[in-house]
């Protein structure tokens, strides 16, 4: 009998065995996530709320030290050498600081501006409005990329643009668009997102370029602010996101960098710009630690942050402002507080599984970027009148995590239109507040009565107060002001020093010499305390006590321009050595327009008057408004004109 041909089934090959597993977790597809006509709207919305709650900053003048970076510090950054190698002379310059490209923006603003603040501010607030669009395209990639979620998320376009739409009204960043000299933050911020969104999109199939602009950003971050460094952790979370979403908890520590071949080179080229950076650093001899303490404003801030929390939980004497990090309260509340962020984190990964990557991702983003925000922009807002730009960085991480969270969440209990209604007036509350905050930055004055309007214990806000007080010859309300400030906080040198100046030229000078004694004792290194002193012994009739607290203040600093010009107050006019003085000080500070002017007398005396009116000019272009040396000026130029006829 012929035998039937049975046909056997084949046996599994190795390779479809190979391919099923492989299907348990597929590898995403490597596609862009495109900008479409959709995501411009949404971004030019998010412009136009941007100038609805900032506008005011465009009327608004200078304030804090604007002035101070404007004509007594940009004059001395005359080149692009200057600006990355800068003078080590600089008067009151703070030397430990090195931000670049932020005073390369203030430079190129300078020479289109001026001293019109419009286009400084408006500079400000085109950069926010930018940065709130980078919010935008990093909230939408992180939702639409396909290696961070299961599947697609519903309406990523309308989370994304509620994330950064809430960045850009928040009432938390009016320091950051109003005060120029402050843009740093902005800056860095920028700097971070762009290198963020860089790798990831490296990491979705991008070539090395994408490398070059991540780590590149990264630099010019650094050459910002310092804070920028948290771009790193960053980026490395976003690649241990995407373990997790392919391989799961278990497998992340064995297969960390067996995903791509990205993140060895990224790390590569973030060590390379890191590297630079501080090549730049020691050559301008500011060392990367203790000196130079803005390499620690990321674990600095969070322990500030965490302060407000130690002064609450555990009794002790703490820094309100900044807690040192060395101190034991505010590292017990740190740990606490990332114990339970870790905690809400894990529960948000359990709790919505799809998305667990990105919940994870958007709650450690927190951590990493010195939150608990919460409470401190509720504090910020309460309690601080003033708003806290150290937070500009952390609020975009807080914002995208907590949009999301919410919209997760409710989606369960709430309809759409109730969301879409919640998320319209949070916006525009926070836009109207914003708005009517913002018309307080108009000028110091206003801004400092503010401050002191919504807490009366702010010492600083007094003084500055005082200080205005007295720059308009309001003797009698700028010593009022100065009291109030010294009784809420004797301990501030500075302070005292500004309470003496407004006694003596209140004619109080017993006062004036008490206030100069509580400087010298909390800080004998300041020499400004001497020279308040001898100012008040001098104004009262002791000459020779004077001139010996005068001497002290050149033996503590050699360069006090202001000890020097009131030595040669004491010898006799026209005298070699009055002369030698006044150039001495004018050799450690070229814009004392006091001794300017007394110099401008001796050369005048002696016959000089072309030199004499050289001197006053320059006065006057230190300060257009110095009367001293308007008067001098036109008698000088009359008796010129009638000499010359």
């Amino acid at each position: 009998m012929r035998r039937k041909n049975h046909i056997k089934p084949k046996k599994a090959s190795r390779t479809t065995t190979e391919n099923s597993r492989v299907s348990r977790s597929p590898t995403p597809p490597r596609a862009t996530i495109k900008w479409n006509r959709r995501d411009s709207w949404w971004a030019f919305s998010v412009i136009v709320l941007v100038f609805v709650a900032h506008y005011p900053a465009l009327f608004s003048s200078f304030v804090f030290d604007d002035i101070s970076f404007i004509e007594l510090w940009l004059p001395r950054f005359d080149s692009l050498l200057a600006i990355f190698f800068p003078p080590t002379d600089i008067p009151l310059w703070p030397n430990a600081y090195y931000r670049p490209l932020g005073v390369l923006t203030l430079k190129l603003d300078h020479v289109l501006h001026g001293s019109h603040p419009f286009g400084w501010h408006l500079f400000n607030l085109m950069l926010h409005a930018a940065i709130a669009i980078l919010v935008y395209r990093l909230t939408l990639v992180l939702l639409k990329d396909s290696r961070l979620n299961s599947r697609s998320v519903p309406n990523a376009e309308g989370i994304a643009f509620v994330s950064s739409a809430w960045f850009a009204v928040h009432p938390i960043h009016v320091e950051s668009v109003n005060w120029i000299a402050g843009r740093s933050d902005p800056l860095a911020t920028a700097a971070v997102l762009i290198t963020i969104l860089a790798f990831l999109r490296m990491q979705r199939g991008g070539n090395w370029i994408w490398i070059v602009v991540s780590a590149t950003s990264l630099l010019a971050g650094l050459l910002t602010k310092e804070v920028a460094i948290a771009a790193v952790p960053l980026c490395l979370l976003c690649h241990l996101a995407v373990l997790v979403r392919r391989f799961g908890w278990s497998v992340v520590p064995l297969k960390w960098f067996k995903l791509t071949r990205y993140p060895l080179s990224s790390v590569a080229g973030y060590g390379v710009a890191i590297g630079v950076y501080a090549s730049f650093r020691i050559a301008n001899h500011t060392p990367l630690g203790v000196a130079a303490q803005g390499e620690m404003a990321t674990i600095g801030t969070f322990t500030r942050v965490c302060g407000y929390y130690a002064i609450q939980l555990i009794p002790a004497k703490l820094p309100i402002i900044y807690p040192q990090l060395h101190t034991l309260p505010s590292l017990a509340a740190s740990v606490l507080i990332l114990c339970s962020f870790a905690t809400i984190a894990i529960w948000f990964t359990r709790r919505f599984g799809r998305w667990a990557a990105f919940c994870w991702l958007g709650v450690s983003w927190c951590i990493i970027t010195l939150a608990p925000s919460l409470m401190v922009l509720l504090r910020s807002l309460d309690c601080n009148p003033v708003s806290d730009r150290y937070l500009y960085l952390p609020s975009a991480g807080f914002c995208i995590a907590a949009v999301f969270m919410l919209e997760t969440t409710s989606q369960r209990y709430l309809p759409a239109k109730v969301r879409i209604s919640i998320s319209v007036f949070f916006i525009a509350a926070s836009a109207l507040f914003t708005q009517s905050y913002g018309w307080h930055w108009r000028d110091n004055n206003s801004l400092w009565t503010y401050a002191t309007t919504r807490d009366e214990q702010h010492a600083t806000a007094w003084q500055h107060r005082a200080i205005i007080e007295l720059k308009q010859d309001n003797l009698t309300s700028a010593l009022e002001y100065i009291r109030i400030a010294h009784t809420l906080d004797p301990t501030n040198a500075k302070r005292s020093c500004n309470y003496s100046e407004i006694a003596c030229r209140n004619e109080r000078y017993q006062e004036a010499i008490e206030a100069a004694n509580t400087a010298i004792s909390i800080s004998p290194d300041l020499d400004t305390g001497y020279v308040k002193k001898g100012l008040a012994l001098l104004e009262s009739g002791r000459p020779d006590q004077a001139r010996e607290l005068f001497l002290t203040a050149v033996r503590v600093n050699p360069l006090c321009s202001d000890a020097l010009a009131n030595l040669a107050s004491l010898e006799p006019a026209g005298s070699l050595k009055r002369i030698e003085l006044l150039q001495l000080s004018l050799t450690a500070d070229p814009r004392n327009k006091m001794a300017l002017n007394n110099l401008a007398v001796e050369h005048h005396g002696a016959g000089r008057l072309r030199i004499a009116i050289r001197c006053l000019r320059d006065a006057l272009t230190i300060d257009p408004q110095f009367q001293l040396a308007r008067d001098n000026l036109a008698a000088i130029e009359r008796a010129s004109s009638e000499s010359s006829n």
